[in-house]
């Protein structure tokens, strides 16, 4: 009863153990988050003058993405630690690419094409899309992000596109 419930942990030769366990009612958040919310942020990097987005989860975890290249340089787990390498020589000087975190390399991977290596997507600027896809996510803790093509992506690649990334 009530909502302690019981769950088999294993026979282990030693005969079978159980396991207490306090199961949260449906919905209900843990107390840790009591106040907590999500959130997404445009703040504008001071020592590179570039804008990018936090995004923080009521749970702990956060991300932060850059508009410069639609670049994600960090992405920490509810407990805070940080999930991905960002070199330190990393440049946040366009139009040099930022070195680490998750790229988006297109129209191409490396330097096997008539494009600069990588591809042009991770030098140019994403624009926030006002109209984006209906998220398949219960989170209020998203952006999407687009790439339109420019006159100077059409001499290099003449190739029509939209890039998203959500």
């Amino acid at each position: 009863p009530g909502p302690n419930r019981h769950f088999l942990l294993g026979d282990h030769g030693r005969g079978v153990r159980r396991r207490a366990i306090q199961r949260l009612p449906p919905r209900a958040d843990p107390p840790w988050m009591a106040g907590r919310a999500s959130s997404v942020e445009r703040v504008k990097e001071r020592a590179t003058g570039l804008d990018k987005f936090v995004l923080r989860e009521a749970r702990g975890s956060s991300a932060e993405v850059y508009l410069y290249g639609g670049q994600v340089t960090s992405w920490k787990n509810n407990s805070g630690e940080q999930q991905l390498f960002l070199s330190k020589k990393a440049s946040f000087k366009p139009p040099k690419a930022i070195r680490g975190g998750i790229q988006i390399c297109f129209p191409q991977l490396g330097n096997h094409g008539v494009v600069e290596q990588h591809g042009f997507a991770r030098n140019r600027l994403w624009s926030v899309d006002e109209s984006p896809p209906l998220p398949d996510t219960t989170s209020d803790c998203h952006i999407d992000l687009i790439l339109k093509q420019s006159e100077e992506d059409m001499k290099t690649w003449p190739h029509r596109f939209v890039s998203s990334k959500y």
